[in-house]
């Protein structure tokens, strides 16, 4: 089979371009004897062919999807494939949104959220589709239409890509120097490769196939891994399979008309006895590409070849858990921000300083990447953004130009970050290999391999170190559902309350809601009235009842009592209650035949009379607390009632003969009133006071004047309501009206 028909046979079966180097026999995009302009107008019209035989077969093969998907979907999409795809999971997809309520089957909504996204999740796991992240994209749109269809499933691959038509790849003139590849090594580079799209497109990079050349052995390597244009690794580390060959796949993005760098480099073990002196160098022997670019490239393309060396002894780092890590036995709530999740201590050695430049954790944990936020990494103080692979598991952070640790000396290093959902969920943040924390030495320039102290391999997210990875096995934090506790609310105390009005007291909630919104969809409340001697009344005396919120706004009701038995009080409005803690009243107007000193008193058993409790995040259901009563403050019905009494100096100046007063005194105090509520039902409103003027002798009332009532500082009687008595008024005593201007 011609070069030409071994590449239309490639495009026909997997859509990428891959490019092999197999023995002396080498498969090229671009055929050396072959004019690039003839070979790709063939080209061009053989994809033509193939594109119209995939038609009639698609034509042919049955009916066609129910769902029509254009665009990747993920949390934070809206629209009507949104709800095509939540129908589809909840039937034929076999992985539902929700068992019940909001996403469950016949209560679809447009909305991606948590819920969608754990059901895509699930749905992908079960049919094969990689990563497993709840992103519905091109892998999954394929895959999506070969199940509707009926059709075998082919293997995971992108839907087809728009993307540039060529990528060209060489070697970088700067390549590393040949030199040493010692005990401990880590990211020591081997290749440096050019990677130029075309300048009508970008061009994705899916993966890199290496070979290991040169006179040594495949075990000289720990592990190969890529490097991105400042040196950093990505992906993660691949061994050599018995044919000396290994595939990087962690892809990369060249933008349109641009040009990236990317370096082979290998990390070696702590002991190269066995290969001391060999020659070793890893060779691009072929790259796959999404999409339909051709691919110019010259294989294999080898750089520097080192030497492999026991005997240099050059710096160390060693680890350590952490004072910033929290440990195992750990839950947080849905909610929960700037949560670390672990943390490590890096200690230079004695031989060299060294240059900590970046660092690789794994997620090992079942949450997904939309369960987490704001994920960071802090070094020595400075906070640090990091980058996701492909897969939502690998999380990197680059420390730019490094941070520096002197020989003996030590830094701190964790990661943090907000759980946003994944409920009954783990998140678990490992160090897979030593490797991922990429450290250099200053002295000899070589980037050296990490060490700690292990124990035995046990796997059991206890935050050791051990002797296989993940090298750092972290402590994993489950992710609890948020919760909602409600108790007696202080602020809403026992107090009276008025018979026949309406929005009186009955008693006070304050809730406690942790990690997430939480809706309630019922909630039934007790009350128990004890009635004084001769009164009749039952909970159906107590209408118009509310619960209020703290800032006023009604959240349930109103509804009326229901005479006798349990849950008198029965709301079956929908509450949002946000996280935090916030007072709800309960309120209503008590009927006439509720009389005074009449007592009320409120109460409910969360775990059992609130129903349908779930979290809005996580959609888990909720048990709230507590599971015993909260009982409220006493309500006491009284009647309107106001009490006038003198203040005592009054009552004292009162029992004596009097006072003495120089004609002429203006201002003069003549006594102080005492007006109580405390005993009333309700507020009184006062608009005037009547008291009465005893004169000691006839025609003496009119040496009084400007006659004023005072509440506090504030005359409440100006202008044509002062009281200026005549000597009209009778010696024995007269009732003289003072109208207040405004009420109190």
């Amino acid at each position: 089979m011609g070069n030409i028909t071994k590449k239309i046979t490639s495009v026909l079966l997997s859509a990428t371009t891959v490019v092999w180097l197999s023995g002396s026999s080498v498969l090229l995009p671009v055929v050396a004897n072959a004019q690039s302009t003839d070979l790709q107008s063939q080209i061009n019209a053989l994809l033509a062919q193939i594109a119209a035989l995939q038609a009639q077969l698609a034509a042919a093969g049955g009916a066609s999807a129910a769902c029509t998907f254009t665009n990747d979907l993920t949390v934070g999409s809206k629209g009507a494939a949104v709800k095509c795809l939540q129908q589809y999971l909840n039937g034929a997809g076999g992985a539902k949104v929700a068992a019940s309520g909001v996403g469950s089957a016949g209560s679809e909504t447009e909305y991606f959220g948590s819920l969608t996204a754990a059901a895509v999740a699930k749905w992908q796991a079960a049919n094969g589709v990689s990563p497993t992240a709840g992103y519905f994209g091109a892998r999954s749109r394929a895959k999506y239409s070969v199940l509707v269809a009926g059709a075998p499933a082919p293997a995971p691959a992108p839907g087809p890509v728009v993307g540039g038509s060529g990528l060209t790849v060489t070697l970088a003139p700067d390549q590393p120097a040949s030199g040493l590849f010692g005990e401990s090594f880590a990211s020591r580079a081997f290749t440096k490769l050019k990677f130029t799209a075309s300048s009508d497109g970008d061009v994705s990079v899916k993966a890199l196939l290496v070979e290991r050349t040169g006179q040594g052995a495949d075990a000289a390597f720990n592990g190969v891994i890529p490097l991105d244009d400042d040196g950093i690794r990505f992906g993660t580390a691949k061994t050599f399979s018995s044919d000396h060959r290994l595939r990087l796949t962690e892809k990369f993005v060249v933008k349109a008309g641009q040009t990236r760098t990317i370096t082979i480099a290998g990390d070696s073990d702590n002991n190269q006895d066995a290969y001391n002196g060999q020659l070793v160098s890893l060779s691009l022997i072929g790259v796959e590409v999404d999409g339909s670019a051709a691919i110019n490239a010259s294989y294999p393309m080898v750089g520097a070849t080192h030497t492999v060396n026991s005997t240099l002894a050059i710096g160390a780092l060693t680890l350590a858990k952490g004072s910033y890590d929290p440990g195992s036995g750990l839950t947080e709530e849905i909610g929960t921000t700037s949560y670390i999740f672990s943390g490590l201590r890096l200690t230079a050695g004695t031989n060299e300083n060294v240059l900590v430049k970046s660092i690789q954790f794994n997620q090992s944990g079942s949450a997904s990447i939309t369960d987490l936020a704001n994920v960071k990494v802090v070094l020595d103080g400075t906070t640090y953004d990091t980058t996701v692979s492909s897969d939502g598991k690998y999380f990197t952070a680059n420390f730019g130009s490094g941070l520096q640790i002197d020989k003996g000396l030590n830094k701190e290093l964790y990661i943090k970050g907000d759980v946003t959902g994944g409920s009954a969920r783990t998140v678990d943040f490992d160090l897979y290999r030593y490797a991922d924390l990429q450290v250099k030495g200053l002295t000899y320039g070589y980037e050296l391999l990490p060490s700690a102290t292990e124990t035995t391999a046990d796997n059991d997210d206890d935050s050791e170190f051990q002797t296989a990875e993940p090298r750092y096995d972290a402590s994993q934090v489950y992710i609890n559902a948020g919760t909602i506790t409600a108790q007696n609310a202080p602020a809403v105390g026992a107090q009276n309350i008025a018979v026949n009005l309406s929005n009186q007291s009955l008693g006070g909630l304050l809730v406690d809601v942790k990690g997430e919104d939480i809706t309630v969809a019922s909630m039934n409340f007790d009350m128990s009235i004890t009635k004084d001697a001769g009164d009749s009344v039952d909970t159906n005396d107590v209408t118009n009842i509310t619960l209020v919120r703290e800032d006023g706004v009604v959240v349930a009701g109103p509804v009326d009592g229901v005479a006798a038995g349990d849950n008198a009080v029965r709301f079956t409005d929908t509450v949002t209650f946000k996280p935090g803690r916030t007072v709800y009243t309960l309120k209503g107007k008590i009927g006439t035949d509720i009389g005074s000193n009449d007592t009320i008193v409120a109460s409910t058993t969360p775990s059992v009379d609130w129903a349908t409790v779930r979290g809005v995040t996580s959609g888990v259901t909720i048990t709230p607390s507590p599971a015993s009563a909260v009982t409220m403050s006493t309500m006491t019905a009284k009647a309107a009632a106001l009490t006038v009494s003198l203040t005592p100096d009054t009552q004292s100046n009162a029992s004596t003969t009097g006072q003495t007063v120089v004609a002429g005194t203006s201002n003069y105090l003549f006594t102080t009133y005492v007006l109580d509520a405390s005993g009333s039902g309700e507020d009184v409103r006062v608009t005037s006071l009547k008291l009465v003027l005893t004169a000691s002798s006839s025609n003496t009332a009119d040496d009084l004047t400007n006659c004023q009532l005072y509440k506090d500082s504030t005359v409440l009687n100006t202008g044509s309501n002062i009281v200026n008595p005549s000597n009209s008024d009778a010696a024995g005593g007269v009732e003289k009206t003072f109208s207040l201007d405004t009420s109190f």
